[in-house]
């Protein structure tokens, strides 16, 4: 029997009612307005308008930020098949605070082979006359799809029977890497359907962590600071991927459990080939796209990774003082990968963020 979704959190409704979060325009304008230094008088005129809007508009789930990232509640029974680094206390944690609740528990993937595919078996049938809009169209569809999507043991038994020999050269990889990445660009500025712009973006280096750091992972969702900020603020959280790593991996579903503490958060995933430091050069060319594309608007990344080649290699290209940068978020990563040096190293981007905090 296939998962059912979960309906939209409370929150989320309690966020478009203007309980949380306000309508990121409105705050840039009275940024704009009021001054940096008027965060308070901002809080409470932003307070008033909601309060005005709530009386006004009823709430209806059209008016809800739509998640690139989709979840679902299933029985976390593939932590018991010995494939992850796993405890029963974790496995515990996650039942009694997400799946007895009706929450999701962990995130649905979509098959990178099969989306590549797809996309240039439709690109082939359209021809010269098909639109650059026609063939995002149809991409976005084909994620969205629930027969295209797979819950985390799904997804590897997909990628074993039907994939069995895919996965050795980058290239296959590649569209279905740009489609995430044009997707998180477009979210990075003002959506249309008012979702405040992003605070922060989080790199996770997925094969680094999972080999030591799922305890840690584990703690980020029990320590009360890293659930206020990851709840307080709209943040990205993006997964490198190795595929040798499996998608019941703790560090994706704990990646995914902070993304689903804010409503306008989101979840995203990439994928590279298991091959030496194909990661590392994934997770470069991700952070080097979206400084390219994106002039002002670009928030500040924190890179978490266990690999000091490579926060050495990535703090000097785009870290503070890199000539790379300019006036757009520079990137941090942290001494080591505790709770303590992580929500230190959120917190001292957040404040350097171009927005301010709510």
């Amino acid at each position: 029997m296939r998962p059912t979704f979960v309906p939209l959190k409370k929150h989320v409704a309690d966020a478009a009612h203007g309980k949380s979060h306000s309508n990121g325009k409105r705050i840039r304008e009275l940024w704009g307005e009021l001054g940096p230094r008027s965060k308070e008088e901002i809080r409470q005129k932003l307070n008033r308008e909601s309060s005005t809007l709530k009386s006004a508009t009823p709430f209806t789930q059209t008016q809800a930020h739509v998640k690139f990232s989709r979840g679902v509640s299933v029985p976390l029974s593939y932590w018991d098949s010995g494939t992850t680094t796993t405890s029963p206390e974790w496995k515990d944690f996650f039942s009694e605070k997400y799946l007895q609740n009706g929450f999701p528990t962990a995130p649905l993937f979509s098959c990178p082979f099969c989306f590549q595919k797809e996309t240039l078996r439709y690109a082939a049938k359209m021809g010269k006359s098909m639109a650059q809009e026609s063939l995002l169209a149809y991409q976005a569809n084909m994620l969205n799809a629930r027969a295209r999507q797979y819950t985390p043991s799904e997804m590897q038994r997909h990628l074993a029977h039907i994939h069995p020999v895919d996965g050795w050269d980058p290239s296959q990889l590649q569209l279905y890497n740009k489609h995430v990445l044009s997707t998180m660009q477009e979210r990075v500025n003002l959506t249309t359907d008012g979702a405040p712009p992003l605070s922060l973006i989080v790199l996770l280096d997925v094969a680094n962590l999972e080999l030591g750091s799922v305890k840690t992972f584990v703690d980020l969702l029990k320590d009360k600071d890293a659930v206020d900020i990851f709840t307080q603020h709209p943040i990205a959280v993006c997964a490198v991927q190795e595929l040798l790593i499996p998608h019941t991996s703790i560090v994706l579903h704990v990646a995914f459990q902070l993304s689903q503490l804010n409503p306008f958060s989101d979840f995203y995933n990439l994928y590279s080939v298991t091959r030496a430091e194909a990661g590392d050069i994934l997770s470069t060319w991700a952070v080097g796209s979206l400084y390219q594309r994106l002039s002002e608007s670009l928030p500040p990344i924190v890179l978490l990774t266990k690999d000091s080649q490579q926060k050495q290699c990535m703090s000097e290209i785009f870290g503070g003082g890199s000539a790379f940068t300019g006036s757009r978020g520079t990137l941090r990563t942290t001494r080591q990968i505790l709770v303590p040096s992580i929500v230190h190293a959120l917190k001292e981007a957040l404040e350097s963020s171009c927005y301010p905090p709510y």
